[in-house]
């Protein structure tokens, strides 16, 4: 993607003997946002607007393949289990798990492809919008981007986050947009927004959502 533009220096944190005391307070959030960002997105160009968004699911395939699976597991089971009672099992079990298997996945990518984009920005207008946190900011009121990888108080897996940190009334609120991009992806964002970007690496020191609020849990 060529966007014309250098992406801004990123601003590197590291305090070996220490945690980055945050600066910053987490805006509120619906927690099937976070649930529901995990490493899936693309990027979309149209002029001067890029969209951060969910790659569509290929429902096509999908219900193709469920209608291929569910009578081929039958015919196999009828003809391939000997005994009548397991058979039978099989032949109604089955295709009634597969069923609720491939019910759940539609749902669950519908689910997220109606919370919208993760990010849109504008260069045009100079805004910044984050559709499923319904927010959007001029670019004089972003401060930055923030890359910051570690722990949560409730999960110990070590993931990076990508948030937004955004200058109101003389605070800095931090709005999460997605999980666990890409490193190509972030620069793309970085480059054609102009937004600089801070990193910050806290392997099994601290926690990525933590604010000024709770920064010693």
């Amino acid at each position: 993607m060529n966007t014309q533009r250098t992406a801004p220096d990123i601003v590197r944190h590291s305090e070996p003997e220490g945690v980055p005391k945050p600066y910053w307070r987490n805006a509120p959030h619906d927690p099937m946002i976070r649930d529901y960002s995990y490493n899936a997105a693309i990027l979309r160009m149209d002029g001067d607007v890029m969209r951060l968004t969910v790659p569509r699911a290929p429902w096509t395939f999908l219900i193709g393949f469920a209608c291929l699976f569910l009578p081929s597991f039958v015919f196999v089971a009828w003809y391939f289990i000997p005994e009548p009672t397991i058979r039978l099992f099989f032949m109604i079990a089955g295709p009634l798990a597969a069923v609720f298997a491939f019910a759940l996945i539609y749902w669950m990518q519908s689910y997220h492809e109606g919370l919208g984009d993760f990010l849109v920005i504008d260069r045009a207008s100079r805004t910044m919008e984050l559709p499923r946190s319904k927010e959007r900011f001029p670019f004089a009121q972003v401060v930055c981007f923030q890359w910051i990888r570690g722990r949560t108080q409730l999960n110990m897996d070590t993931e990076v986050d990508l948030n937004l940190l955004v200058r109101d009334s003389g605070e800095i609120i931090r709005y999460h947009v997605m999980g666990n991009p890409s490193r190509r992806l972030v620069e793309q964002v970085i480059s054609f927004s102009g937004i600089a970007i801070e990193e910050i690496d806290l392997g099994g020191r601290g926690h990525r959502d933590a604010d000024i609020a709770n920064a010693a849990g």
